[in-house]
């Protein structure tokens, strides 16, 4: 074999290489699902009031795989009380937050290499709950595709600023999420 034949087996090898890698990144790899810490939210606490305490998030959910996922299910469960806030309802129009707009809960359709801004609400079965001055810590969940089982797609991190505790605890206000950090993940 000459030098110019060995030369060209090493480039067609490479390229095929290259090509064998470029198909599993754009085609087969898995990739994750995960969720931003909501810069803002809605929402009321109820004491003495008995009413299911909903939770409205505009959530920004990131697909890092090459294959469409689809979110079912979704659910928060709170940290430390293992109190569950169910998916409730789609937000139409992201726009008018204050407005009650609502679908019923319908799956989250998530292309490859994306990311989706949805506003959803969730709802507690529960009638207690109340915001204080520390954070409330959830866990995101959801099925994914046709899984059986729920995946933890992020924990989120809810705090209202300490002039609105009273009034957030009598009505459903929105409110800046004072635990929001740029970059957190």
């Amino acid at each position: 074999m000459t030098c110019i034949e060995t030369i060209s087996l090493i480039l067609s090898l490479l390229a095929l290489m290259l090509s064998l890698v470029t198909f599993w990144y754009v085609s087969l790899r898995k990739g994750k699902v995960t969720v931003e810490n909501p810069v803002s939210f809605k929402s009321f606490g109820s004491p003495g009031k008995k009413e299911r305490i909903p939770i409205r998030l505009p959530l920004v959910i990131s697909n890092t795989g090459s294959k469409t996922k689809i979110l079912s299910r979704l659910s928060l469960v709170e940290k430390d009380n293992a109190r569950i806030f169910n998916y409730s309802a789609f937000l139409d129009d992201v726009t008018k937050l204050d407005e009650d707009k609502r679908s019923p809960p319908k799956p989250i359709i998530l292309p490859s290499f994306s990311s989706t801004l949805v506003y959803i609400e969730f709802q507690s079965d529960e009638i207690v709950f109340e915001f204080t001055d520390k954070p409330v810590e959830f866990i995101l969940q959801s099925k994914i595709n046709s899984s059986k089982k729920e995946v933890i797609i992020g924990n989120l991190r809810l705090q209202v600023p300490s002039e609105l505790i009273k009034q957030i605890n009598q009505e459903m206000i929105m409110v800046e999420n004072t635990s929001h950090k740029k970059g957190d993940m």
